[in-house]
């Protein structure tokens, strides 16, 4: 996952890389439109589609987790800082309040919120994919049956 390195610590890179996965998930759109494709370039191309989306929901996860890291360096951070910064002893949940309420652990959370929304969407996208191919195979088996046009 390289591109976790070009990312670092810089979040408008983040925001960027996101916007790929939008992309991608208005791209989608056409891959479910079969009429009048066909079948042998619907089966040829499904592989695919499916490879480049599951990629996507990896590296996804992958965004995910390091994005939570890089909070969790935010929040210890700022617990040390309250702990220590203080004359008067806080409770925990004073602690907790305050960093909940930080500017910078807050920008981590909606961006941690963001991709897994980006990753719900494309993880519906993969499982659809899936379920092309199932349809697939069956089309497949009933036209190799000739049975495609029997009525049950």
């Amino acid at each position: 996952m390289a591109f976790l390195f070009k990312l670092s610590e810089n979040l408008e890179k983040v925001i960027e890389h996101l916007e790929k996965y939008d992309v991608a998930i208005k791209d989608a759109e056409e891959l479910f439109e079969m009429e009048g494709k066909k079948l042998e370039f619907l089966c040829r191309t499904l592989p695919a589609n499916m490879a480049r989306y599951d990629e996507y929901q990896g590296e996804l996860k992958s965004l995910e987790d390091y994005l939570k890291a890089r909070r969790d360096v935010v929040e210890s951070k700022l617990w040390k800082k309250y702990v220590e910064g203080y004359s008067r002893q806080l409770s925990t949940r004073d602690i907790q309040a305050y960093i909940m309420g930080d500017t910078e652990y807050v920008t981590y959370t909606e961006l941690i919120l963001e991709v897994t929304h980006v990753k719900s969407q494309i993880s519906a996208i993969v499982k659809a994919l899936e379920q092309g191919g199932w349809m697939l195979s069956h089309i497949t088996k009933l036209r190799v049956a000739e049975m495609q046009d029997s009525i049950l």
